[in-house]
């Protein structure tokens, strides 16, 4: 049977709200930003048909890349062999 709490004892465990804009800045999770020169800001836009990603998607695959990275390190291979 469950035990029943009073809501004193609720009121003790339960999580203090964040009071200040400095406390929310420093409780925010995710990945930190990277050192200023090693973030990439240019974005190339590729369409393909299905049957085109299916053999990027197979290529990737085979190696253990994704698509993206298949794709750029194909075409960075190809550019420096010519």
């Amino acid at each position: 049977m469950a035990v029943k709490k009073t809501i004193d004892e609720m009121m003790k465990t339960a999580a203090k709200p964040v009071k200040t804009f400095e406390e929310a800045d420093r409780k925010r999770g995710g990945r930190p930003k990277k050192e200023e020169g090693h973030a990439k800001k240019n974005k190339i836009t590729v369409y393909l048909d299905d049957e085109e990603l299916e053999i990027l998607k197979n290529g990737g695959k085979s190696i253990g890349l994704t698509v993206g990275l298949y794709l750029k390190a194909s075409a960075l291979k190809a550019a420096k062999d010519n």
